[in-house]
């Protein structure tokens, strides 16, 4: 996909190879089956979007965005893997889930989580957040207020490495 795009809030697009994305694209539908591709491109997954039983991930080298005001669930991997640059923006009374939440190569790469980040893998490496060269999480309210609903769930709920440290949190 080029260009700017949207799948509507009644309609269903199940994928079943891989989908790339070299623009925008916005979903208030349903997104469901393998991947899609950020080929430096962005996805908004608006309110009441729906991205199930699929990941996306950005191309190593590229740059990708994620923008979630909706849900991600159900990856047996993990639910949003940028290899490069990349920023994931979870807002508040999101939720991104799959065996593992967020997974960002790049280091320059930002997660900005106001909702919630679960990984539900049963597993002692189960990540919510999976910073791999460094990079900046910011979780909780970022409006100035001091009550925050913000999380990150997992076994561990961030990890940093690089290549001669890691740090669990």
């Amino acid at each position: 996909l080029a260009g700017s795009n949207t799948l509507g809030s009644s309609v269903t697009l199940t994928n079943s190879g891989t989908l790339t994305d070299s623009g925008m694209l916005f979903n208030s539908g349903t997104f469901s089956g393998n991947a899609l591709r950020l080929n430096n491109g962005v996805l908004t997954n608006r309110a009441g979007g729906v991205l199930s039983n699929s990941y996306v991930y950005g191309v190593a080298g590229g740059s990708g965005s994620v923008v979630n005001q909706g849900t991600f669930s159900g990856y047996a991997g993990p639910a949003v893997y940028l290899k490069g640059s990349g920023n994931v923006t979870n807002a508040s009374g999101a939720l991104i889930s799959g065996a593992y939440g967020v997974k960002l190569k790049g280091d320059e790469a930002t997660l900005v989580n106001q909702g919630q980040v679960t990984a539900t893998a049963n597993a002692a490496t189960a990540f919510a957040a999976y910073l791999r060269n460094g990079g900046l999480i910011i979780n909780g309210q970022g409006n100035g207020s001091t009550t925050s609903t913000a999380a990150m769930q997992g076994y561990y709920g961030a990890v940093f490495k690089s290549v001669d440290t890691a740090t669990q949190l």
